[in-house]
């Protein structure tokens, strides 16, 4: 039979779809295998050498130095993987991922085709929203900016919802 224990794993699909454009600059990639994969076949680099299973590249030759760091979380949903930068991608950049035959399937048998994907980067981050759906996003330029934002609108907000002494009268 052709079951887990004697499939190589394949890339199925990948988001942002190949060739995709205006993707958020803070968005995941993610990849939907054939089968399981063994997460710890799953490695990316921390700094710009192109190095690791899954790599994420300005250059479309992955040339020394053109990676882009990347966070060392891995989800796993099944036979989806969500990865991450780092940071923030360039803004209106064509970005290129390569996901090697390193990747392994969880019965240890790797990838035999390396498989290739470019997407094109927006000028947008996702919006981060508080409780009431405000935007804490607007005018940042950086994930930490972002942050910051929705931690002070929600610190306000604390402020504002803090009442003390109220008296209600005429119900």
């Amino acid at each position: 039979g052709t079951g887990q224990a004697t499939t190589a794993p394949t890339v199925g699909t990948i988001s942002p779809t190949d060739n995709a454009t205006g993707a958020n600059r803070d968005v995941a990639i993610q990849v939907t295998f054939s089968v399981v994969v063994n997460t710890a076949s799953v490695t990316m680099t921390t700094n710009t050498t192109c190095s690791g299973s899954i790599q994420v590249s300005t250059d479309s030759n992955f040339g020394a130095g053109t990676c882009i760091p990347m966070n060392q979380n891995v989800t796993q949903s099944g036979t989806q993987i969500t990865v991450r930068t780092a940071s923030l991608m360039a803004a209106s950049t064509q970005h290129y991922v390569r996901i090697t035959t390193a990747v392994a399937g969880s019965t240890g048998l790797t990838m035999v085709t390396q498989f290739n994907s470019t997407f094109t980067t927006g000028t947008s981050i996702t919006p981060l929203t508080n409780e009431f759906g405000t935007d804490c996003t607007a005018g940042a330029d950086t994930l930490a900016q972002a942050e910051t934002g929705m931690t002070s609108t929600e610190a306000n907000l604390g402020t504002a919802r803090t009442i003390s002494g109220l008296v209600v009268t005429g119900i």
